[in-house]
């Protein structure tokens, strides 16, 4: 709404208000029948994307994301979409502790370089979907050295050996979220809980003391306003602030939106003839993939105006890194250990190229690495590479390109 007031009882400008009131007028009514058109928001099915829609950069880690739009169903009157999708995390890295010989001689705790549970299998990419939730139930035995004993120091109860059980839930994106049982309190203030979400089994001392009820009722911590409610026996929903809700059970997940128009796992045949795994909806609508193992490619089909399949291809390639670092000393119950010199090699998948579809004209995305292209079975490298393999560079399909610093890490010392 445009609104405009105009005084005119100073110095007897009202000719000048009045021409000041038309303009504004005018403008008014050119606003509001721009506003009339339905412009289009988020990705649209087809589009080839600038940097800035699909990379962000987290200023305090210096990690390098990507997140690109493969193919997309139309939205229905919920906004539920599904789309495939690939994101990278130049978190490719992390470390462990390792007893090597050290500078000295001896053997010692020292911090070494390991992939990331992700990175190991693909540089940093993988595919995303809306329906990617997982439930994660951790045990605090299996994360910090247990099994605890029952009973401290003095005879009383070691709360460590109670209060066992932690449930996160992990979102398309990555991100994981910690829940909280209704009902029922961490006396550790550490997020664990005596109460086993998927047995309804409550700890005590000497072992199960009780049943919750069924279902079980956990809310986020984090101020997102979610919901999720354990079944025991059937599945889970996850209740999300804006109506959307996510229901996984022995027939599978299903994404509903507060018009209960769903996503969920299937399979089509593709114009080809083949038969491939895809998301559908509740009116057969899909997003595709299948994969070319030969070719080492990937293919995702969506279906376009009037009904027009488009194919996005994705081409892998293998890297390989050969890099010198030095370890740190870690703390093995001995003292901290002392430092060696280490080699790191390591031949990793990654994406090459994403060509958009054929209606584009041919357009692509191409991937720079900092390490060279390797082909298994091939003598392995023995210069090393310039980096640790993270993407360092991006061909747009404008044909303009972005090149990326390098970064360094902790608790080891790369070269």
């Amino acid at each position: 709404m445009c609104i405009y007031r105009c005084a005119c009882f100073w110095f007897g400008v009202k000719q000048l208000c009045s021409l000041m009131s038309s303009v504004i007028l005018l403008s008014c009514l050119s606003t509001a029948f721009s506003q009339e058109k339905n412009p289009q928001r988020g990705f649209q099915i087809g589009n080839a994307y600038k940097l800035s829609d699909i990379e962000s950069i987290n200023t305090t880690s210096g990690n390098l994301m990507l997140n690109l739009p493969l193919g997309k169903l139309a939205p229905g009157r919920g906004e539920l979409n599904g789309s495939f999708g690939l994101r990278y995390n130049s978190k490719i890295y992390d470390s462990t502790v390792a007893e090597l010989q050290d500078e000295t001689g001896q053997v010692s705790s020292q911090n070494i370089i390991v992939p990331t549970e992700q990175a190991g299998l693909y540089g940093g990419w993988h595919y995303t979907s809306p329906l990617d939730y997982s439930l994660v139930v951790i045990n605090r035995n299996n994360v910090e050295g247990g099994p605890f004993q029952c009973t401290a120091n003095g005879g009383a109860s070691n709360y460590l050996a109670i209060y066992l059980w932690k449930v996160k839930i992990i979102y398309p994106d990555g991100a994981e979220r910690e829940f909280r049982p209704t009902g029922y309190n961490d006396l550790n203030g550490d997020g664990y809980f005596n109460v086993e979400p998927t047995s309804g089994g409550i700890n005590g001392c000497n072992g199960i003391s009780g049943s919750a009820p069924n279902p079980l009722t956990y809310f986020s911590t984090d101020g997102s306003y979610t919901r999720l409610t354990i079944n025991r026996g059937v599945g889970w929903t996850l209740s999300l602030p804006d109506g959307t809700r996510l229901v996984s059970n022995d027939t599978g997940q299903y994404l509903y939106d507060r018009n209960n128009n769903y996503l969920t796992h299937g399979s089509v045949t593709l114009p080809n003839g083949h038969v491939a795994s895809a998301i559908v909806d509740q009116f057969g609508r899909y997003v595709a993939m299948e994969s070319n193992a030969a070719a080492r490619e990937d293919y995702i089909y969506s279906l376009g105006y009037n009904g027009q399949s488009l194919m996005w291809t994705v081409k892998w390639k293998t890297i390989f890194v050969l890099k010198p670092y030095k370890t740190t000393g870690a703390s093995g119950g001995r003292g901290r250990g002392n430092i060696s010199n280490q080699i790191w090699e390591w031949d990793v998948d990654v994406i090459d190229r994403i060509t958009l579809p054929a209606a584009l004209g041919g357009l692509f995305y191409q991937f720079h690495y900092s390490a060279p292209d390797f082909v298994r079975g091939d003598p392995e490298p023995t210069t090393n590479s310039l980096g640790w393999g993270e993407v360092n560079g991006i061909t747009l399909p404008s044909g303009a390109g972005v090149s990326y610093p390098r970064r360094r890490r902790h608790h080891y010392q790369l070269q």
